[in-house]
C-alpha cells in the first residue's frame, strides 16, 4: 500500500488496497518476505545497538549511527519489496528488482533520513513530550511516560511519511536514475508538492 500510494497521489486508501489485495489476500504480499527476514536485526538495531552507540556518541550520534545501521540491514530489502510491488502492478517496470542484500542504491541517503527521523522520535522526542505532558498534568507517573512516549513517536511518524514516500517513489521510479542532478531534483520536490500540497 506505501509502494503504491508513492506512485499513485489520485487513489485514497481504500482504493490502494483493494490494488494491493486484488488477486485475493495470499497476493496481497508481493516481497513481503525480504523485509520480514530484517525486521528481527533491524529490531535489535533500535535497542542494543543504539544503547552501543550512545555509550561513546552521546544520544544524538547514537541516532544517527543507529540509522545508518537499521538502513544496512533493511535498505536492501525495503527496496527490493518496493520494485517487487511496482513490477506486480506495472509488470516490467523493472527488469532486474534491487538485490534484498544490497545495502546501498537510489534513495538511501533519503532511507538514513528518515530513519534518523523515527529513531529521534523514539531516543530524543519522547523526553520533552513526557515533560510537557507532566508539565500540564501536574502527575508524574507510568502514564504520562506512555502519554509522552506516544506523542514523541507520533510527532516523529508525521514528520518522517512525506521521507518515507519520497523514498518509494525514488526506487519505483527507475527514470530518475538517467535524469541530471537538478532534475532529479526537481522531479522530487514536484512528487511531495503534489502528496501534499495539492
Amino acid at each position: 500500500g506505501l509502494t503504491l500510494g508513492s506512485t499513485n497521489i489520485t487513489a485514497n486508501a481504500q482504493g490502494l488496497y483493494r490494488q494491493v489485495f486484488a488477486r485475493g489476500l495470499a497476493g496481497g504480499w508481493t516481497g513481503g518476505i525480504y523485509p520480514a527476514i530484517a525486521a528481527c536485526p533491524q529490531f535489535l538495531a533500535l535497542g542494543p545497538v543504539y544503547h552501543f552507540y550512545a555509550g561513546f556518541a552521546g544520544v544524538a550520534g547514537g541516532v544517527v549511527l543507529t540509522s545508518i545501521t537499521e538502513s544496512a540491514i533493511a535498505y536492501g530489502a525495503e527496496t527490493c519489496n518496493a520494485q517487487m510491488a511496482a513490477n506486480a502492478k506495472t509488470p516490467g517496470t523493472f527488469k532486474t528488482v534491487h538485490s534484498s542484500y544490497k545495502p546501498f542504491g537510489p534513495g538511501v541517503g533519503i532511507h538514513i533520513f528518515r530513519n534518523i527521523i523515527a529513531t529521534a522520535g523514539l531516543r530524543m522526542f519522547c523526553t520533552p513530550c513526557t515533560s510537557l505532558i507532566e508539565g500540564v498534568s501536574g502527575k508524574s507517573n507510568g502514564f504520562t511516560q506512555l502519554g509522552g512516549d506516544f506523542a514523541g513517536n507520533v510527532c516523529a511518524a508525521c514528520l518522517s511519511a512525506p521521507v518515507h514516500q519520497l523514498y518509494g517513489f525514488t526506487v519505483t521510479t527507475p527514470e530518475l536514475q538517467v535524469l541530471s542532478g537538478s532534475e532529479k531534483t526537481a522531479r522530487m520536490v514536484q512528487f511531495l508538492k503534489d502528496q501534499y500540497l495539492e
